[in-house]
Formats: structure tokens, C-alpha cells, sequence
């Protein structure tokens, strides 16, 4: 991995600015998330929150990423930076002020950071191609990836302390301030000025514009079946890491909050070493083979993890350390793997696609990936309250097993007319 890329003034202020305010949002959802489950005991109600974040990106996403392909990326990252930094310092306030947050609080500042992520995403995830060579993509994007697995293994330790002193306020004031001070170092990027502003737009432009980021992603087989087979496994994964995990740690083996932060950030930093061993490794295998091997543990692991979580192992034990410890075990091997094949696949993407249009198919992918997430935590949630974990464990189980063996059909079949290089090729 070659750190030198901190040398480049732009890369610096962007992991900088984007590691202060990710750091602060982590623990503000953790710190959420512990507030829900604790004060209103229900996991279909945590799984709805997640669910309504979730609605404005798959409605608006795929229109986000023509206007971040239309306008100034800069100016986009700084001011949404900006106006989310608002948002939660006038949550904190509430807190301060009343001693509480209402749910219709806990509603409004998921929607409205979910409004704003909506276009800033995009914005950011089409910077650091721009800013940085096509040689460098990988080591960069690995590089993002560890400062950001960074802060997830420090916000829920930090978040963690402060809700154990019950001060879920103090939590969202420093999002609010990481937001603002996040926006004062993106100011200072140099970024090349790859958008096409139109000079009069209308609705008109903006269909000619979608469809052809729509039809750039048809015209790619690659991009095509990484996009149908995302959306089948995140209907499955997700509510599994985003519902089950809390459920299980903090429903069934009782975790106290602090220790609650311990095991969130074991298990996070397991995607700490994923991004060294990816920017390490990553060339010698083609997209592929990474590919295969998530789709192989997916199933394998979510299993497992039923299985050491289940009430007919736990009672094998007196007491739930040697399962705890089990489970972060099981955990932190399965997001090594899962976050490799996330890396090296969002790098291919990024060179395969113009750095005009990754705006409107970064987009497109990331919100036909996400559609079926809101519905996967809906049923897990209502499965959970009313037949406990472990069955809608093993359905996702099968269901990976399903996908992961058709999605390896599929790849075979197509491996020899799909352009997939190894990293060596892309880059020669």
C-alpha cells in the first residue's frame, strides 16, 4: 500500500474532512440505535427507522446523480456538509432543552440526513476518481476504506461511554461539529472539472441525460449482473448485520452498551484488515474469483452465526462469552471477505465507467442494490418480534445459498465474453 498518496494535497483533505464527519455519524447511529432499542423495546420499530432513511435514497438516488454530474462536485460536498451540521446541532438542542428526543425527532433527522446523503454520496464517491490517477484507484479507494474502518472501531467505543452516562446529546453535538468542520477541509480541494453544466436545463435534458447513464450501464454485462446479484444478497445480508446483530447482542445475549461498543468494534476492525490485504493482493485476482469467494461465505457465515446464537447452543454454556466470542469470531472473518470484493468491485466499476457519467450510474447501481434492503428489514423486524432470531437467520441462509449458487452458474457461463480483467490488465 503506498501511503505517498497522502502526499497529494487533494487526497489529504478529502480522507481528512470525510473521516471527521463519518467518524461523528457513526456514533450518532450507534448512539440512535442504542436509544431506540432501549427506551422503546422493539425491533420492528428499530427496523423501521431504517427503513425510512432508506425511502429517499431509492426514490431520489438515480435522479441525484445526473445533477452531481450536471454541477460543481465541490460545492455540492461542502454545502449538504454544511446544512447536515445544522440539522443535528438543532437535534442536540431539542435534547438539551427537553431531556428527551421524541420519536417524531428520531424520524425527522433520519429523513432529512437521508435527503441530503441522497446527493452528496454520489458527489463524493465521484471525487476520488477525479482527483486521483487511474494507477492509484485501488490503494486510494483501500486507503478510504481503512480511515473509515478507523472511525467505525472508535465511534462505537466513544458512543458507547457516552450512553452509558445516559448523554445521547453530547453524541449528536459532535456529528453536528464534525459536519462543519468536515466542510472546512473539503473547501480546500482542487477538483477537476469533469461535470457538463447544461447551459439551459429542462425536463427534457434531464431524461437524455438519465438515459444515458441507463444505457452505459446496459452496454457493461459486468456491471449488469454485479448490480442483480447485489440486489438479491443485500435483501438477505443487510438485515442481518443492521437488525439481527443488535438483536442478538442486545435481546438475547445481553450485552451491557459499553460492552455492546466492544463487539461492534471487534468485528469492524476486521474491515480494517481487509483493506490492507486488498490494496496488498487484489491485483493478483481477477474481479471474478473475488466475486466467487464472497458469494461462496455469504451463506456459509450467516449460518454459522445462527447456529452460535441460537438458544439450544447458548444453554450449553453457563454463560454467553465462549458464544459472544464465537460470534465476533465468525463476524470478523465474513466482513474480511464481504469487504474485499466491495473494494476491488467499486474500483473496477470506477474505471470501466466515464468520469462524466458516475454520477448517474454510480447512482443507478447503488439504488437498484438498495431496493430490496427496506423490504428485507421490514420482514426480518416483524419475523424477529414474532418468532424470535434464529428462523429468519436460517431463511437468509438459504436465500444466500440460493443466490450464491445461481450467481456462480451465471458467472461461469459468462466468464469468457465478460470484460473482467485482473487490476495488472486494467491498469497496463
Amino acid at each position: 500500500m503506498r501511503l505517498r498518496l497522502f502526499r497529494d494535497r487533494n487526497f489529504l483533505l478529502l480522507m481528512q474532512g470525510s473521516a471527521v464527519s463519518q467518524l461523528g455519524t457513526l456514533m450518532q447511529t450507534f448512539a440512535l440505535s442504542l436509544y431506540v432499542l432501549n427506551h422503546y423495546d422493539s425491533t420492528t420499530l428499530f427496523a423501521s427507522i431504517l427503513i425510512i432513511s432508506a425511502i429517499p435514497r431509492l426514490v431520489l438516488g438515480p435522479f441525484a446523480g445526473v445533477l452531481v454530474d450536471w454541477f460543481d462536485r465541490k460545492k455540492i460536498i461542502v454545502r449538504l456538509d454544511i446544512l447536515s451540521g445544522l440539522c443535528v446541532l438543532l437535534l442536540s438542542f431539542l435534547y438539551f432543552s427537553t431531556g428527551e428526543l421524541p420519536l417524531w425527532s428520531i424520524y425527522t433527522i433520519a429523513i432529512a440526513l437521508s435527503l441530503i446523503g441522497t446527493l452528496f454520496s454520489p458527489a463524493v464517491n465521484t471525487v476520488v476518481p477525479n482527483i486521483m490517477k487511474e494507477e492509484d484507484l485501488l490503494e486510494a479507494n483501500s486507503i478510504n476504506h481503512m480511515l473509515l474502518t478507523i472511525c467505525s472501531l472508535i465511534a462505537p467505543l466513544l458512543a458507547g461511554l457516552l450512553m452509558s452516562f445516559s448523554v445521547i446529546g453530547w453524541v449528536l453535538l459532535i456529528n453536528g461539529i464534525s459536519f462543519l468542520v468536515s466542510a472546512l477541509s473539503e473547501s480546500f480541494i482542487q477538483i477537476p472539472k469533469t461535470h457538463k453544466a447544461p447551459q439551459n436545463i429542462n425536463l427534457k435534458l434531464f431524461k437524455d441525460d438519465f438515459a444515458e447513464g441507463i444505457n452505459m450501464m446496459r452496454s457493461s454485462r459486468f456491471i449488469m449482473i454485479i448490480t442483480f446479484i447485489a440486489l438479491a444478497l443485500n435483501f438477505a445480508i443487510t438485515p442481518v448485520f443492521t437488525v439481527g446483530v443488535p438483536h442478538i447482542l442486545k435481546k438475547v445475549m445481553i450485552v451491557q452498551d459499553y460492552e455492546y461498543g466492544i463487539v461492534n468494534s471487534i468485528i469492524g476492525s476486521s474491515s480494517l484488515l481487509a483493506g490492507y490485504l486488498t490494496a496488498k493482493y487484489a491485483k493478483r485476482f481477477s474481479v471474478n474469483s473475488i466475486l466467487k469467494a464472497d458469494l461462496i461465505a455469504q451463506p456459509i457465515t450467516v449460518g454459522l452465526l445462527a447456529i452460535v446464537s441460537s438458544f439450544t447452543f447458548l444453554q450449553l454454556f453457563d454463560t454467553y462469552y465462549l458464544p459472544l466470542v464465537l460470534f465476533m469470531m465468525i463476524g470478523f472473518i465474513f466482513i474480511i471477505i464481504l469487504t474485499a470484493g466491495n473494494i476491488t468491485i467499486n474500483t473496477t466499476i470506477q474505471k470501466i465507467v466515464p468520469k462524466d457519467m458516475l454520477g448517474r450510474v454510480g447512482t443507478v447501481i447503488t439504488t437498484l442494490c438498495g431496493a430490496a434492503v427496506p423490504i428485507g428489514q421490514a420482514l426480518f423486524g416483524l419475523m424477529v418480534d414474532s418468532m424470535g432470531h434464529f428462523i429468519p437467520m436460517i431463511s437468509c441462509t438459504v436465500i444466500l445459498l440460493i443466490v450464491a449458487i445461481c450467481s456462480i452458474i451465471l458467472i461461469n457461463k459468462e466468464e469468457k465474453t465478460i470484460e473482467t480483467p485482473t487490476f495488472d490488465s486494467m491498469n497496463a
